[in-house]
């Protein structure tokens, strides 16, 4: 199966993972309640925890006036004050991680939301890094069978907030709060949190007590309207004065043997143009600076040419970094810099200073 084919069964998956607003917001509000319900669950704790250290703290100010009167000398005062200060940090430290733990248990949980919000918005509009990175973000391992099935083997905590069961039992329960007079959000005091399918999560303030870093990219990028404008290659390959822009999706990619190869280095340092290479031998431009790089052959001259400043500015707008840009056209940073200031995308930091 080509992998074209892959990428649309993948994308037509996609709408099946994307949960509706509704969806989303019954899921956040029951959950966010039970978070409600195990803090109230620890209330006992916490108020044995407060007033084992308000006994604590008075057992220091019985201390210091028995010293003060000579009745404790100063190394017993010492010692006594040290197991009671150790005691008091041990009792601070579990209350301070009760309610942090829960709080950023509770913030963690808005990410994997969103991004299932977005999910096939996302793909959809996504370039190849940042469609690998939400199947990373998502999925352990992703199967397509002879019949053009899709199945996938989700990542937690996707792997529970994508059941069915518990997407029906949200919604249940966010009609009852709503019955009660309860707002749609997390609150104290509404209908008690029965869900049966809660258990695939575990145990929610462990699943959500850490960030995960390819979600929280994903979602920052986001936030940032990245994902608002298809960064996708069009259906048919552009063309402009210098040739094929992009390859087209369904032209199968172009192979070159380790003749033809040394053929085309032969011809680069011959003196043809990137152009005229990728119009002789059938390839993209990009495909033949990949070439010159692996052979090591070095640049013509220490800037760039016409068509490799042009390609440099074509993945500098695909999101691609100077740096790496440089490595790719076996030219430094400076060189890849000018040709970017030269096209207008940057500001020429000397010259805006002047």
């Amino acid at each position: 199966m080509l992998i074209e084919q892959v990428e649309r069964l993948i994308e037509r998956f996609y709408a099946k993972v994307q949960l509706d607003p509704e969806t989303i917001e019954a899921l956040s509000a029951m959950i966010h309640a039970r978070f409600d319900e195990m803090m109230a669950e620890g209330a006992a704790e916490l108020a044995d925890l407060a007033s084992r250290r308000t006994q604590l703290e008075g057992e220091q100010q019985k201390l210091l006036q028995a010293h003060y009167a000579g009745a404790i000398p100063l190394h017993l005062l010492k010692k006594e004050q040290d197991r009671i200060t150790a005691s008091l940090e041990t009792i601070e430290h579990r209350i301070g991680a009760h309610h942090g733990h829960y709080a950023a248990a509770r913030e963690n949980l808005d990410d994997p939301l969103k991004l299932l919000s977005n999910a096939a918005d996302i793909y959809e509009h996504a370039d190849d890094a940042n469609r690998r990175l939400i199947n990373q973000a998502l999925f352990k391992t992703i199967y397509i069978d002879e019949d053009n099935d899709v199945r996938v083997g989700y990542r937690n905590p996707y792997d529970g907030l994508s059941l069915s069961g518990l997407h029906a039992d949200a919604l249940s329960w966010a009609a009852e709060a709503k019955k009660m007079g309860q707002a749609r959000t997390a609150t104290k005091g509404g209908p008690l949190v029965a869900s049966s399918h809660l258990t695939r999560l575990g145990c929610l303030d462990s699943t959500f007590g850490n960030s995960a870093p390819k979600t929280k990219t994903l979602v920052t990028r986001m936030n940032r309207g990245v994902y608002e404008v298809s960064r996708r290659p069009p259906l048919s390959a552009p063309r402009d004065d210098r040739g094929p822009v992009v390859r087209t999706v369904e032209t199968a990619q172009t192979f070159l043997t380790a003749a033809e190869v040394d053929a085309l280095i032969g011809d680069y340092l011959g003196g043809m143009g990137v152009k005229q290479l990728a119009e002789r031998y059938g390839i993209h431009r990009a495909t033949v600076f990949s070439h010159l790089r692996r052979r090591n052959v070095p640049s013509r001259r220490p800037g760039l040419g016409l068509d490799e400043k042009a390609e440099a500015v074509r993945l500098a707008r695909a999101g691609v970094s100077m740096r790496a840009i440089g490595r790719r056209m076996g030219v430094d940073r400076k060189a890849v810099r000018a040709a970017l200031v030269e096209a207008g995308l940057i500001v020429d930091d000397a010259s805006d200073g002047a």
